[in-house]
């Protein structure tokens, strides 16, 4: 397998050095339509079976940081939908309280405005 030209198509020279598993071995278990458990190890092409166990314990932390990342923005989407919503039903209670105001039929004068504001804001 190892014996190949390095430019040869196969999917073994095409798979990347750090990561190179025994690709045949998958494939035979996916055309054959077996279903049991099949234990795939790392091929080591100058990368030891410990290393890779450290990346992907590297890899699993990053995952574990981007779900809490994911988690907090969450909850920050929510306080700002209760925020803008908070600010919409504000802004529609001051322009009752204007209209009720202007329906009057007098000037709508800036002690108004005023009270208007202080009422609902």
């Amino acid at each position: 397998m190892f014996n190949e030209k390095p430019n040869d198509n196969t999917a073994s020279s095409l798979a990347p050095r750090e990561t190179l598993f025994d690709l045949e071995q998958i494939h035979s278990v996916k055309e054959s339509g077996v279903k049991k458990q099949t234990v795939i190890t790392p091929t080591t092409y100058g990368q030891s079976y410990s290393e890779l166990e450290g990346r992907v314990n590297d890899l699993e932390s990053q995952i574990s940081d981007l779900e809490w990342a994911v988690s907090t923005l969450q909850g920050q989407l929510e306080d700002a939908k209760e925020f803008a919503e908070d600010t919409k039903t504000k802004l529609e209670d001051f322009v009752d309280c204007i209209n009720r105001w202007a329906s009057v039929g007098d000037p709508i004068m800036e002690d108004d405005w005023r009270h208007c504001k202080n009422r609902t804001f």
